[in-house]
């Protein structure tokens, strides 16, 4: 009789070292994941810094397109003036064929310039609806990558626990003592299909607030 209990405590022993290694092996898993998503994460966090340089470059770049616009607006008044001192010299016909010659090249070298000034502004506004394009398209992949990337985490991880639900429901299965089994297995090392069953529970609860693991796939863990 004493050598049955002791074969029995031993497998008990057993089966509980092998749950126990089965748990820590879960365990392992689990930080790996966590390490991966925080690593996702983190990646996450820099590209949006980048994304957000990348915005302030625009703002720059929008900053100098206004400066230029109102070089041009000066270069235009100027243009406006010297136009109107054109108008002047020639109903004055005291003024000298000179100073008619060099109000016409003052002209010219103003209109060169507003035509360069109008060329730099459409190149400017070009670049900075370039600019903004890239980055919303940027934005928008990283954002669709890092979520593809975390659910992919996620359901994998989901699937391991189920598999885990399932060794640990027939370790519950295996465990369930009877009656007469109750008052012959005692002491520290004694287990139960309970015990198992608050264990289980416990880190599914956990592993659901960590955010790795939706609460659907708890679902049936009473």
């Amino acid at each position: 009789m004493r050598q049955a209990q002791r074969e029995r405590a031993e497998a008990e022993s057993g089966k509980q070292r092998e749950l126990e290694q089965q748990l820590r092996s879960a365990q392992r898993v689990r930080e790996g994941s966590q390490s991966r998503a925080r690593q996702l994460e983190e990646l996450l966090r820099e590209k949006q810094l980048e994304v957000r340089q990348l915005q302030r470059d625009c703002i720059k770049y929008q900053e100098r397109i206004s400066e230029m616009g109102r070089d041009a607006k000066a270069l235009q008044q100027g243009y406006n003036e010297l136009q109107n001192k054109l108008e002047q010299s020639q109903m004055e016909t005291s003024k000298t064929l000179e100073d008619l010659k060099r109000t016409d090249a003052e002209l010219d070298t103003c209109k060169s310039q507003l035509d360069e000034a109008q060329k730099q502004a459409s190149v400017a506004i070009a670049e900075r609806s370039t600019m903004e394009q890239n980055a919303q398209h940027r934005e928008a992949s990283m954002k669709a990558e890092a979520e593809q990337t975390l659910d992919s985490v996620r359901f994998r991880l989901g699937g391991e626990l189920k598999e885990m639900e399932l060794r640990l429901d027939e370790v519950d299965r295996s465990g369930t003592m009877t009656p007469g089994q109750e008052g012959s297995i005692s002491g520290p090392g004694s287990w139960s299909g309970s015990t198992v069953h608050n264990g289980r529970k416990a880190g599914a609860q956990n592993w659901t607030a960590s955010g790795l693991v939706p609460a659907e796939y708890w679902r049936g863990w009473g």
